[in-house]
């Protein structure tokens, strides 16, 4: 019988153990670790990124020009975000509004476009097209574009504020303070008592609501209807 040569006598025998073939199995592992860890560490700089834009887009400021100027680092760090991670549609969505207050309006509606298409079911494109409707004045556009928003996320009350608001522009109160009512009807659902319970976490958005309601009832009692008063009243 031939005598059995161990694993350690055969591997210099193997195509790829040859001096040429390590060093492609090497580089291809190394590759291979490369794009493993690549798209995590892409991730936490978008994030980074994001979470910059947004400290600087809620800063603000005192004057016209430091709103400008936060407003301006907010973008850069937006675009920094949908280049490290181009699929992130919460990225584009930031960015995209920005754009559009900066650049022009198709600009802005092109990339919020990008970010609804990579997120379809997510209001938040929905909602950043409608403020930049409203930016330009385009209320008709801007009540659309809310009420789609609303199909995927139907108790947002912010979004519902603004589209009661875009209503209200629009010179339709009526349709403005149905929209307010329907927002209360969601104030007694169990998620929203139990926000309730902690000071921290109230959405102020069923105030502005009641407040709204409130004022209504109060120009019908001023009318004459007497009842309407202990309604106003009530809400406020």
């Amino acid at each position: 019988p031939q005598p059995t040569g161990t694993q350690d006598d055969e591997l210099p025998n193997l195509p790829w153990w040859r001096p040429v073939g390590r060093a492609a199995a090497v580089t291809a592992l190394c590759l291979t670790i490369f794009f493993s860890v690549q798209t995590p560490v892409k991730n936490v700089l978008a994030q980074d990124s994001l979470d910059e834009g947004d400290a600087y887009a809620m800063s603000g400021g005192t004057t016209d020009e430091s709103r400008r100027q936060a407003a301006l680092m907010a973008f850069e760090r937006y675009d920094r975000a949908r280049r490290y991670d181009p699929g992130w549609s919460d990225a584009w969505e930031r960015y995209g509004l920005l754009l559009g207050t900066i650049r022009g309006l198709d600009e802005g509606i092109q990339a919020l476009q990008h970010a609804r298409e990579l997120s379809p079911t997510n209001y938040r494109p929905f909602m950043s097209m409608a403020q930049l409707y409203e930016h330009y004045g385009q209320f008709g556009k801007a009540v659309e574009m809310y009420q789609q928003g609303l199909s995927y996320f139907p108790n947002h009350t912010k979004t519902m504020k603004r589209l009661a608001e875009a209503y209200r522009s629009m010179g339709r109160p009526g349709e403005s303070l149905q929209v307010y009512a329907r927002m209360l009807e969601g104030e007694d659902d169990p998620y929203n008592k139990y926000r309730a319970l902690s000071d921290v976490d109230v959405d102020t958005n069923f105030a502005f609501a009641h407040y709204e309601v409130g004022l209504a009832m109060q120009r019908t009692a001023d009318r004459g209807q007497q009842d309407a008063f202990q309604v106003a009243l009530n809400e406020y």
